[in-house]
Formats: C-alpha cells, structure tokens, sequence
C-alpha cells in the first residue's frame, strides 16, 4: 500500500538508506550535517547606554547534528524469525529566534539569535519478513517553522533482504 501512495503521489519519499550487517552486529549510516551555534552571548562593553555598537558577541557554542541517521542491528530469535532493533532521528533546522532584544527608546529591537530546530526520533524492536516493507512507526510531520503538521505525516518502514 505505501508503494501505491507514491505511486499515487500521495506520499513522498524523503531518505531511503541501505546497510550490509551481519547478524549480532549494528550498523548505522546517515546524512548528516553539524551546525555550531552561540548558547551563550556577553557585552563587548559597560555602556551607559545600549545600542547595536555595544551588542552582544558570542562566548560559548554548542553543536546540533542536523539530518537523518538510522541505527540497526539484526538478530534472529530462536525460532528462527529476524528481529532487528532499530533507532532513528531526523532533526532539521528551522531558522532562528530572538535569543536577546534591547529597548532604543522607542522599540524593541533583537540582538542576538539561537537557532530554531525539531526532532523526530524513535527506536524499538521488530520482527521483520525478509522481501516485504514493514511499518515500524508514525510521527507528526513538522512545517517549515518547526511546528507540528497535523495535515501530515511520517512514516517509517523498514524492509530486510
């Protein structure tokens, strides 16, 4: 049924990632970006007055892997059945947002940024018939300003050969 979506146009794919492991051994592949951001901001000066000449300048980063990853590790269970734990996460980056503002006398006016992101993550353990596509889970899409997308959804599958 999902290849009828797309087919359909209904659906869209988004990543599609493809790992060889042996059984008892993880893996993991991903697309994945760092983006480095200021988490914390100090006065270039003590001014009586504060102004954008006297703003902030950042002291301290911290780092966000944007992107998508995927983790697995195959296993059988005595009777024989696959069983794969899996862990996903798709963080993506929505612009940023006033992190500080200062008043000019007449209106406020922002200073300093922080990145806005979201994450979708989820892991668990499945068993899984060799050859066919099986859904492992669903989340709420996120909109382009990181909001939950009621109108959409993720869905996640997984499929063993």
């Amino acid at each position: 049924w999902a290849t009828n979506l797309i087919t359909q146009k209904k659906a869209t794919i988004l990543y599609t990632s493809t790992m060889m492991l042996r059984l008892g051994k993880g893996g993991s592949v991903g697309d994945i970006n760092e983006q480095i951001y200021p988490t914390e901001y100090f006065r270039s000066a003590l001014p009586e007055k504060i102004s954008r000449e006297n703003s902030l300048i950042p002291a301290a980063f911290d780092t966000k892997i944007i992107g998508y990853s995927l983790s697995l590790e195959p296993n059988l269970d005595p009777s024989g059945a696959l069983i794969l734990k899996y862990s996903s996460d798709l963080t993506t980056y929505h612009g940023k947002t006033p992190y500080h503002r200062f008043f000019n006398g007449k209106e406020w006016i922002a200073d300093a940024w922080v990145p806005r992101f979201s994450n979708r993550g989820q892991s668990g353990t499945v068993a899984l018939n060799p050859g066919e596509n099986t859904l492992v889970g669903v989340s709420a899409s996120i909109d382009s300003q990181g909001n939950p997308d009621p109108a959409n959804r993720l869905l996640f599958f997984l499929k063993a050969e």
